[in-house]
């Protein structure tokens, strides 16, 4: 399952298909992305300082893609995968999703958050994504507010640390940021 299809976040996909024969699910807004550019088109790296646009490039379209890949289902607000619930938080991406499961209030969210600078690789406070990536900033923000209405006991980013503390705050003190 892809929270989103941007290229780091697709990166291993088409090996895993490729090796094991596994399908690749995503949200029906996100399968073009998955089976195309991984969302490149959408991105705005004119935001991005030159030095940052060059490691992104190397690092990010480069040793982290796998490239595009198959979708062999999608996914919609309120399915169910292996005991989670399907939430849409586009924003950062079109088709974005948390995995949230109620059993234990743990949300897996991609990238709606970060809690690490993805420039330097350092710890940070949680921060919205940034914008060079993200195809609506205010929407992110409804997004991670939506995810602060859930109540969950953690949230796991795909950058970064979880947050275990003061989840509900945290959130709520992120999309202001």
């Amino acid at each position: 399952v892809l929270g989103h299809a941007h290229p780091d976040h697709r990166g291993a996909a088409r090996g895993l298909v490729d090796a094991t024969g596994t399908e690749v699910w995503c949200h029906e807004d996100e399968k073009s992305n998955a089976e195309g550019d991984g969302g490149v088109s959408q991105m705005s790296l004119d935001k991005l300082a030159f030095h940052e646009r060059f490691v992104f490039n190397v690092i990010m379209f480069g040793l982290l893609d796998g490239g595009s890949v198959t979708v062999g289902n999608t996914l919609k607000e309120g399915d169910t995968v292996a005991g989670f619930t399907v939430y849409h938080m586009p924003g950062h991406a079109t088709g974005q999703i948390t995995l949230f499961r109620e059993s234990d209030r743990l949300a897996l969210c991609s990238d709606l958050l970060y809690t690490i600078d993805v420039t330097t690789g350092k710890d940070s406070p949680p921060t919205p994504p940034i914008k060079a990536f993200t195809v609506d900033s205010d929407q992110s923000r409804a997004s991670i507010r939506k995810l602060a209405d859930l109540n969950p006991n953690s949230v796991w980013a795909g950058h970064g640390r979880p947050i275990t503390e003061n989840v509900k705050e945290e959130l709520l003190l992120t999309a202001e940021r």
